[in-house]
């Protein structure tokens, strides 16, 4: 069983493409099932359910449940969380990486894969950027305008996701103040004064992926793990452990 002291942020990286991840496939109930169902690809039904399977297994080794017993409900705005429990939980996928931030207080997490990145940023600079970051911007190079976006994007869908409103709020009204490296305080024009949220950018082996964790807490313990797949020495079909050092096109956290 899993354990969560205080304020920590538990941080579990999983691999998509890991087989083994089928095997929790049986603990999904039948609307995950409908709903794997209607992705139009097998790979992105494949994916689906082993994100959701991993996502229950993990959950269950926190809550001493079996997989399938694990209940969830939805928020206002769609958010899904654990019911009747004080833990909480929000997890990001890109790519063939998932990653998944578990704590006792409101947490956001969001991972984006930005290299070889198809579209265009410019036209999403006027949508999601802060007037203060739009004129930073203007004075870059598109090359540097993009290095910036990035981060920029995964910390204010990491703040939307802990806050539990998702894309309904306006990505514009919304700017960080540096508190130190890689730790950034919010700024939510607008909003009711309340306990701020921080947002913490999270180390990469390369610039292949960007991402970010959002809470009110500034300096809170981060425990990152990765679910491995088969062949650990207890013989389980997978195990959970401390996240080991990754390949350069995964995340490295510190």
């Amino acid at each position: 069983m899993q354990m969560l002291e205080g304020q920590d942020i538990a941080l579990w990286q999983v691999d998509l493409d890991d087989s083994h991840l089928d095997a929790f496939a049986a603990s999904l109930n039948p609307l995950e099932n409908d709903k794997a169902q209607r992705f139009r690809s097998l790979a992105l039904q494949t994916r689906y359910r082993r994100s959701q399977g991993a996502l229950r297994q993990i959950l269950s080794d926190y809550l001493d449940v079996p997989p399938a017993a694990v209940a969830f409900r939805h928020g206002a705005f769609g958010k899904p969380a654990l019911a009747g429990q004080a833990l909480q939980f929000n997890l990001s996928h890109s790519g063939n990486t998932m990653l998944l931030a578990i704590a006792r207080h409101a947490v956001g997490v969001d991972l984006e894969q930005c290299a070889g990145a198809p579209f265009d940023i410019e036209p999403l600079l006027e949508l999601l950027c802060h007037a203060d970051e739009r004129a930073a911007m203007a004075a870059l190079a598109p090359d540097q305008r993009r290095q910036l976006f990035y981060p920029l994007w995964t910390r204010k869908e990491a703040y939307l996701k802990a806050l539990g409103t998702g894309l309904s709020v306006d990505f514009r009204l919304v700017s960080f103040a540096p508190v130190d490296t890689g730790l950034w305080q919010v700024r939510h024009e607008g909003m009711p004064s309340s306990a701020p949220y921080y947002c913490r950018d999270l180390p990469r082996g390369d610039a292949a992926f960007c991402a970010a964790v959002c809470s009110q807490q500034p300096q809170v313990p981060l425990s990152p793990r990765c679910l491995l797949a088969a062949g650990s020495p207890c013989g389980q079909a997978l195990r959970h452990a401390p996240c080991p050092t990754l390949p350069a096109s995964r995340l490295g956290y510190g």
